[in-house]
C-alpha cells in the first residue's frame, strides 16, 4: 500500500499530527502508516488524500479502531494536542 508522506493538516504531515505517542494512547495501531495499510485505503494520490475528509469507509475504520466516533474527531484531537514549533525555534532540515 503507498502512503503518501507529504500530506498536511494545518501544515503538519500526518505521521507527525499522529505520532506513536498519540496513536499508541487512541488507536490499536502503534503507527498512522500500520493503521491506514490495515484499513486497506490507498491515499497516493492527491484526490485520496481530499477525498478521505468524507470518506465513510474511512470514517467506520476509524471508529472501530480508536477512542474516537469518526475520523474528524480523531483529526481534531490530534490537531488540539499537536505543539507546533515556536516560529524562533530554529527548524530542522528535514532531508
Amino acid at each position: 500500500m503507498l502512503i503518501e508522506k507529504n500530506i498536511l493538516i494545518r501544515n503538519v504531515m500526518l505521521e507527525q499530527l499522529f505520532d506513536e505517542r498519540f496513536m499508541k494512547k487512541y488507536t490499536d495501531f502503534k503507527d498512522f502508516d500500520t493503521m491506514v495499510e490495515a484499513s486497506n485505503i490507498c491515499l497516493a494520490s492527491g484526490k485520496a488524500q481530499r477525498e478521505i475528509e468524507t470518506c465513510r469507509v474511512w470514517s467506520q475504520f476509524v471508529k472501530e479502531h480508536t477512542s474516537f466516533s469518526d475520523w474528524r474527531a480523531m483529526r481534531k484531537t490530534a490537531t488540539d494536542q499537536y505543539r507546533y514549533p515556536s516560529p524562533f525555534q530554529k527548524r530542522q532540515n528535514p532531508y
